[in-house]
């Protein structure tokens, strides 16, 4: 696309931009400008003076007090500025905004942080938010934001998630189901309990001791009772259990040297409905595709590569060239 068609888009996504905003729109407007080209800002004050502003500090102030925006609106506009190529590719995690000292901040709360600890645990006070990201298999820095929401503490982040999930599911344009990537505090059997696998596919890594069935061969035992609802035991942590795999793949990557990634569909796991009710409803029955990432280096060799456990559900055959270079 030649630089005269991108400005062309710049131009219609900035018009449609300055329509999402419902009151004090020129000042939100011009804020939002300030806000992107500024970089690091100490003050409010400090983005009226940016050129592109171009109106005085009191515009500013009354546009964060009395401007309104129509949030649904923007998230959608969002949403459908990404390329209807494939793969289309989004990462969805929670991260934590640490507010220890504002101890009057509503609804601060107490969130996991990776390298922030409070009495010892990976626990500090702040306030979360999940995240909506397209990414691509290329080594940059920039990724498509598309969404991001706070995670309350009377909300459960698998809620939050599968909220976005569903509003980037209506807001792209037509083309491949795309592919949520998760890390591995999500359930990914409550994911795909809540996910249609024609339209979206899901892929999270999972633990190394995790348990997987394959479908039970007999469904009645020959002393009579309820039908079996599982097979063969597959075991991540014990070899001895795996069977002959359904997909395999070997390259060699700059990065990670040979890669080596195996793969077993078909099989499921035993899970816990919360809608279930009564006992006498079974418990629902997702197959998925387990994957093992194996890679003989790690990009800065400070510790020894362990074997990366991945969960696919999705349409068709899983791409394994896509899948272990969409999570790394």
């Amino acid at each position: 696309m030649d630089a005269t068609s991108l400005l062309a888009r710049l131009q219609t996504l900035r018009a449609h931009m300055h329509r999402c905003f419902t009151r004090h729109r020129d000042a939100l407007f011009a804020l939002t400008d300030a806000i992107l080209t500024a970089g690091l800002a100490p003050s409010l004050a400090t983005l009226s003076l940016q050129p592109v502003h171009q109106r005085g500090h009191g515009s500013l102030y009354g546009a964060l007090q009395h401007g309104r925006m129509d949030v649904e609106r923007l998230r959608t506009l969002v949403a459908r500025t990404v390329e209807p190529q494939a793969p289309r590719v989004f990462a969805v995690d929670t991260t934590t905004w640490i507010r220890n000292d504002a101890e009057t901040s509503p609804g601060r709360g107490y969130h996991y942080h990776t390298s922030r600890h409070s009495g010892g645990r990976p626990f500090v006070a702040g306030w979360s938010y999940s995240w909506v990201a397209g990414i691509s298999g290329q080594r940059r820095s920039w990724t498509t934001s598309l969404d991001v929401r706070r995670v309350h503490m009377d909300t459960n982040f698998h809620a939050v998630a599968l909220e976005q999930m569903q509003h980037v599911l209506h807001a792209l344009p037509g083309g491949e189901p795309p592919l949520f990537v998760f890390d591995g505090g999500y359930d990914p059997m409550r994911l795909a309990m809540n996910t249609d696998p024609s339209k979206a596919a899901i892929l999270e890594r999972i633990r190394r001791n995790r348990n997987f069935y394959a479908d039970a061969q007999n469904t009645y035992s020959a002393i009579g009772g309820r039908p079996k609802r599982h097979g063969t035991k597959f075991s991540c942590h014990d070899p001895s259990t795996w069977t002959a795999p359904t997909y395999e793949l070997c390259e060699q990557d700059a990065r990670y040297g040979q890669v080596n990634v195996r793969a077993w569909s078909g099989l499921h796991s035993k899970v816990t409905d919360p809608n279930r009710r009564g006992p006498d409803q079974p418990r629902p029955i997702l197959k998925g595709t387990v994957l093992p990432v194996e890679v003989s280096r790690l990009p800065r060799e400070v510790r020894a590569p362990k074997v990366l456990w991945l969960w696919w559900r999705g349409p068709g055959e899983p791409d394994l060239v896509l899948l272990w270079r969409a999570y790394v």
